[in-house]
C-alpha cells in the first residue's frame, strides 16, 4: 500500500503518539481523518496536521462507546470524499490496576471491557467499510504508553490481549484483502522519547507498506 494515496484513521489522534503519527504521515501525502475524546489535544494536532495538507478532518467525540464509534463512521460516510483504508487503532495509555494493587475488581474488568469493546468496535466498523473494496485495507493495532508520566499497569495484560486481536482478525480478515498487525512498547515502562517516536513511525509505515506484513507484532 502507497501512503500517499491512503486515507487514514487515527484513533486518539491528540495523543503524542497519536500527533506524531498524523504529522508523518501528512508530510507523506496521506489524506487523515482524526479522531479523540480530548477535544483541546485533538485540536493542536489537527492545527499542526492542517499547516502542512488540507487534506485533513477532525471531529471530537465526548467517549469512544460503540454508539460513538458508530456516529463517528457514519460521519464519514456522509461528509468525508474519500473511504478509509487505512485504521491506526491507538490506544495510548493502558490503564489496569496490578493484581497487588487495593482496586476493585471491578476495576480490572471495566478497563479490560472498555479496551477491548474500543478496539474491536473501530475495527469491525473500519473493516465492513473496506471489504467490498478490492483494495483492501490496513488495520494497525498500536499500544503505547504516550504520556509524559511513567507508565501504569497494565502494559503487559493489554499487549497480551491486543495480540491476540491481531493474530485473529488478520486471519478472518485475509480473505477480503484486509492485512492486521501491531506494534506494542518493549517492556522498559519508560517515559516516551524521541526514539520510542521514531521506532513506531518507522514500523507502522513498514507495516503499510509492506504487503506481506499480517497477524504478527513488531516492538517499538
Amino acid at each position: 500500500m502507497h501512503i500517499n494515496k491512503s486515507t487514514i484513521i487515527i484513533t486518539s489522534a491528540g495523543s503524542l503518539v497519536g500527533g506524531t503519527l498524523a504529522e508523518r504521515f501528512c508530510k507523506l501525502g496521506a489524506r487523515l481523518i482524526l479522531i479523540d475524546r480530548c477535544e483541546p489535544m485533538l485540536n493542536e494536532t489537527y492545527q499542526r496536521c492542517r499547516s502542512i495538507s488540507e487534506d485533513v478532518d477532525c471531529i471530537n467525540v465526548t467517549d469512544y462507546s460503540t454508539q460513538s464509534i458508530e456516529a463517528f463512521f457514519l460521519w464519514i460516510d456522509q461528509h468525508c470524499e474519500h473511504s478509509p483504508n487505512v485504521l491506526i487503532n491507538l490506544w495510548p495509555k493502558p490503564e489496569i490496576p496490578s493484581i497487588t494493587d487495593d482496586h476493585p475488581i471491578e476495576d480490572f474488568s471495566s478497563n479490560i471491557s472498555s479496551i477491548a469493546t474500543t478496539l474491536f468496535s473501530f475495527a469491525q466498523l473500519f473493516a465492513q467499510r473496506v471489504r467490498n473494496n478490492e483494495e483492501g485495507g490496513v488495520v494497525v493495532n498500536i499500544i503505547a504508553n504516550s504520556e509524559e508520566t511513567k507508565a501504569s499497569h497494565g502494559i503487559d495484560h493489554t499487549t497480551s490481549m491486543v495480540s491476540g486481536f491481531t493474530q485473529s482478525w488478520a486471519k478472518e480478515l485475509t480473505p477480503f484483502n484486509i492485512r492486521v498487525g501491531g506494534i506494542f512498547p518493549n517492556a522498559s515502562y519508560e517515559e516516551p522519547s524521541n526514539e520510542l517516536l521514531e521506532d513506531v513511525i518507522r514500523n507502522t509505515e513498514y507495516i503499510l507498506e509492506n504487503e506481506y506484513f499480517s497477524g504478527r507484532i513488531m516492538t517499538a
